[in-house]
């Protein structure tokens, strides 16, 4: 463990043409790719054979949520570890919270024994338990940080017969470029994630209905796609005599309803109080179950929909079904208000 307040970019220059060479044909696979985690995961596999190690992995770490995700990963072809996403539960995010305590003030982590490992010990006993039972005898780990901030790990367990001095060195060049990669991306990510979801009901927005009706329209498949359209009955009336919080909360508590009907399945916000799900590869059959679980679980919530549905044989006529599930929803809506006259 050496400790280093920051970084010391005189580093870069002062490094061997080995290990020069090493980041920078590691590194410049990021440079004007579209696929970003593919190109992290050749960086993953290139660091992991430059260790000779059984895997390694980038780690992104979000502290606020205390959520764990795996962003790029690599392991030798005769290692029984399985992905990273089977590993991730609550309790390993919360061990990975722990890992920067014990970090301290050291910019790194490099055990490379049994004996070693003793000295983790005493400083983190979980996380000691932990690589006992994963079988891990040696490890490097190196924090990814963003102005001062925590955004993940490398990772690399049970690497062998390396130097270790040229091994930090390589990888404290590196991850200092990848850490400022990573939380481009990051931001990026959370900036599309941003504009595709509406903010009061968490559900994703038109925007991103619209992206998500063009993968329809053009896919190669030509599978059947089906359309619920539904809006709330009754939320003009709320909004006038309660006002508009008791509108929103009416609104969140909808949303509510049709996610513990489609859990994954996309669910669209796309005005005030109307709502869209699409559904690929579907039978009527399959639609009025989903239909019917709705009408169920907004008794539950004391809520009414107005619901309109229409299927069509084919994805590309995603929008001519959009456009009868809303009509259809329409006459049910007026069919609600006759009924209660």
């Amino acid at each position: 463990m050496d400790v280093h307040e920051s970084f010391d970019s005189s580093v870069l220059s002062s490094a061997s043409n080995d290990v020069a060479n090493k980041v920078l044909k590691t590194t410049l696979q990021l440079s004007n790719t579209k696929d970003f985690i593919g190109s992290l995961n050749n960086i993953v596999k290139d660091i992991r054979e430059m260790c000779n190690a059984e895997f390694c992995c980038i780690l992104v770490v979000d502290k606020d949520k205390e959520e764990v995700v795996s962003l790029a990963e690599d392991r030798v072809s005769t290692s029984n570890r399985k992905k990273m996403g089977y590993y991730i539960n609550r309790e390993f995010s919360q061990l990975v919270l722990t890992w920067y305590e014990t970090l301290g003030d050291n910019n790194c982590i490099i055990i490379s024994n049994l004996h070693e490992m003793e000295f983790l010990k005493d400083k983190n006993i979980k996380w000691y338990n932990s690589l006992k039972e994963s079988n891990v005898n040696s490890l490097v780990l190196f924090p990814l940080k963003s102005n001062d901030r925590l955004i993940g790990y490398m990772w690399v367990n049970n690497f062998k017969d390396i130097d270790t001095i040229k091994i930090k060195e390589t990888l404290e060049i590196t991850t200092f470029i990848l850490e400022s990669e990573i939380s481009n991306y990051l931001l990026l990510k959370k900036l599309k994630e941003m504009s595709s979801m509406d903010v009061l009901t968490g559900l994703q927005n038109r925007n991103a209905m619209n992206d998500y009706m063009k993968r329809f329209i053009e896919a190669d498949n030509d599978l059947s796609i089906g359309v619920i359209f539904l809006d709330i009955n009754g939320l003009k009336k709320v909004n006038d005599e309660l006002g508009h919080l008791k509108g929103d909360a009416l609104i969140k508590r909808a949303a509510h309803t049709l996610k513990s009907v489609f859990d994954t399945i996309p669910i669209f916000r796309s005005g005030g109080d109307e709502f869209i799900i699409i559904l690929d590869d579907i039978s009527e059959e399959e639609i009025m179950h989903y239909i019917e679980r709705i009408k169920e679980e907004s008794m539950k919530n004391d809520i009414s929909f107005a619901v309109g549905y229409s299927l069509k044989k084919s994805r590309k006529d995603v929008l001519k079904a959009l456009k009868d599930a809303d009509e259809n929803m329409y006459i049910d809506k007026r069919e609600h208000y006759k009924s209660i006259r």
